[in-house]
């Protein structure tokens, strides 16, 4: 597969209209307060060209539909993006969407714990997306 880095205004972006993965509003609310503090994105999309239908010629979210939509709303003009030019059928664009979700890998407790109460400031503390009382359920 061919893959290259492109900088692209993320409403121009055709986001899924399927996704299997979901985030609270208050999971949201944290990436698109990330994204606001950062003033960009962190980890890439993933996008692939449409060859054919009514988004011919546009890029579709395969990966990152969240965070391409926490840009747009906190005004982003541009996103740095992974894409692909590469004519990929639906079933390989739905295993690619499926597979970014579900290959995730897992934390180990202790040292996710270990790391996180290394951070003193309770800003970034927010920004990890953790909190003392999920720690406190990982110790159980």
């Amino acid at each position: 597969m061919n893959i290259q880095v492109v900088e692209i205004n993320p409403r121009e972006i055709v986001l899924l209209e399927e996704n299997a993965r979901y985030m609270t509003h208050e999971e949201f609310n944290r990436l698109v307060d990330n994204v606001r503090r950062d003033g960009q994105l962190s980890s890439t999309p993933f996008l692939c060209l449409e060859h054919n239908g009514p988004d011919k010629g546009k890029y579709k979210c395969l990966s990152g539909n969240h965070r391409t939509k926490a840009a747009i709303e906190v005004g982003l003009e541009k996103i740095i993006c992974l894409v692909t030019d590469d004519e990929l059928s639906e079933e390989q664009k739905i295993a690619i969407q499926l597979s970014h979700n579900s290959i995730s890998g897992q934390d180990d407790p202790a040292t996710l714990k270990a790391l996180y109460e290394k951070i003193l400031d309770t800003d970034l503390k927010k920004y990890s997306g953790l909190d003392d009382k999920t720690l406190e359920l990982l110790d159980k």
